[in-house]
């Protein structure tokens, strides 16, 4: 009988080692929500460059459409809300955050709000009140060309009259409800739905309590409702800075995919045109904190992106299959910096770019690329003390082999060889997989099978003392 337990003990351990290594299922979870508790990080109460009360993807914040008139712009309200804080909208303004770092899930995405009509006003066709969706692109971000709240916007607006309004690409595809039973434009509502990005259709929708599926569905059997990696919502009404609607408990529920490595690897984002640059943080007038978000990479020092016709340009234009911008790093000191994201430890790796430098100026900064800079990990993966090249080429770095799943790549310039003004250029930066290591198992996967192995131990020792 002791050797039956015995055998029924390592049996089980062996079978739960087993299911947890070969079952690892993924779970929605809240990736983002915020109560718009605390202040502001900008000037007149607008929200760009907030970071949200709870977010699982690190280092993104809102962007803002911000427009140029400050009543039309978005301002925390610490007077009212469910519980206060609360978001006012501002008569014609959008919020939007990336809240996936490896693009649009594949899994149900869950959206959910907490909107409160007040003064909000609809007096035309357009689609007027609070929406809840998605943007694809982004819309112009102040201080570029001002645009409609509602520009490039995928999504469900609830109007001043309590009816529910179908958004895609940026147009209103019909009114599909009547307002619910008691709706009143001072309370606060909520509104919840769930898209498949799979089907490019809805799963789910209610709104202040009332199921209303079944009447988006009949309006819109092949809705095309196409989601993105940009959620948002947005306030948007006559141009009055007495009109305005309030948001608060906004949610993104999903199971995201895998961080991408690298985004934004040809510096194409924000787009300057062709004669447009800007530094990142240096001069008059350095990049906003929207189009820092939309860039992805930070800069320091004399560091910044630069259209192909703009002051910084080489001898030709960048054969960087993605497009035609690129950074430049100016001087001393300057850094252009990303997170590199899902590595696999025991793999080794290494990265290509495009390295030239400004040709109007003087010729010959360097160039080092590092990861993890300043920590014990640090480790340069390449150096070029003199780029002399005036035509873009090709570069490659040495390999590293991940010791762990993130690290910190830095391009620098010291700018060691001389006076006048030095500048190294950079584009298509690329991660590449040289070799597969072997898979560094997770220290719970080590537990399991460590209570295996100790339960055989156990075993054979009962078999010996028997």
């Amino acid at each position: 009988m002791q050797h039956f337990h015995v055998r029924l003990l390592l049996a089980a351990t062996i079978a739960a080692a087993l299911l947890f290594v070969s079952a690892a299922p993924a779970f929605a979870a809240v990736v983002v929500q915020d109560t718009f508790t605390g202040t502001p990080v900008a000037g007149n109460g607008a929200i760009v460059g907030r970071t949200p009360d709870t977010i699982n993807t690190a280092g993104n914040y809102y962007t803002e459409q911000q427009n140029a008139n400050v009543a039309a712009r978005m301002q925390l309200d610490n007077s009212t809300g469910n519980p206060a804080n609360s978001l006012r909208t501002g008569f014609n303004n959008s919020a939007h955050i990336l809240y996936s770092n490896g693009g649009v899930p594949t899994a149900p995405i869950t959206l959910s709000i907490d909107a409160q009509i007040n003064t909000i006003v609809k007096n035309d066709a357009a689609p007027r009140g609070i929406g809840l969706g998605f943007y694809n692109p982004l819309p112009n971000l102040f201080p570029g060309t001002e645009a409609s709240a509602h520009t490039n916007f995928t999504g469900i607006a609830v109007n001043p009259a309590g009816t529910l309004e179908y958004v895609s690409a940026g147009a209103s595809q019909g009114v599909f409800t009547a307002a619910p039973g008691g709706f009143s434009t001072s309370a606060f509502n909520t509104l919840s739905y769930t898209v498949d990005p799979t089907t490019s259709t809805l799963t789910s929708l209610n709104f202040a309590g009332t199921d209303y599926l079944t009447d988006f569905t009949t309006a819109f059997p092949a809705p095309g409702f196409t989601a993105s990696d940009t959620a948002g919502f947005y306030g948007q009404t006559s141009s009055n800075a007495g009109y305005f609607g309030r948001v608060d408990n906004f949610i993104v529920d999903a199971t995201l995919p895998p961080a991408f490595p690298l985004r934004n690897l040809g510096f194409e984002s924000p787009d300057f045109g062709t004669n447009g640059w800007k530094y990142g943080v240096l001069g008059g007038s350095p990049m906003t904190l929207g189009e820092l978000a939309v860039a992805v990479w930070t800069f320091g020092g004399g560091a910044g992106l630069s259209g192909p016709n703009g002051p910084w340009k080489a001898n030709n234009t960048s054969p960087d299959p993605l497009g035609d911008q690129f950074a430049f790093l100016q001087g001393a000191n300057a850094t252009v910096s990303q997170d590199l994201l899902s590595l696999v430890p025991g793999n080794t790796y290494d990265l290509s770019f495009f390295e030239s430098y400004r040709t109007g100026t003087s010729p010959s900064n360097d160039l080092a690329v590092i990861l993890d800079e300043g920590l014990g990990t640090e480790l340069t993966i390449y150096t070029n003390g003199d780029v002399n090249n005036a035509l873009w080429e090709a570069r490659q770095t040495d390999e590293f082999l991940a010791a762990k799943d993130s690290y910190t790549l830095t391009f620098r310039t010291t700018h060691p060889i001389g006076s006048g003004d030095r500048t190294t250029l950079i584009d298509g930066v690329v991660l590449n997989l040289v070799s597969s290591g072997a898979v560094i198992p997770e220290p719970s996967t080590i537990l399991i099978w460590s209570l295996g192995l100790i339960a055989l131990a156990w075993y054979a020792r009962m078999r010996r003392t028997k």
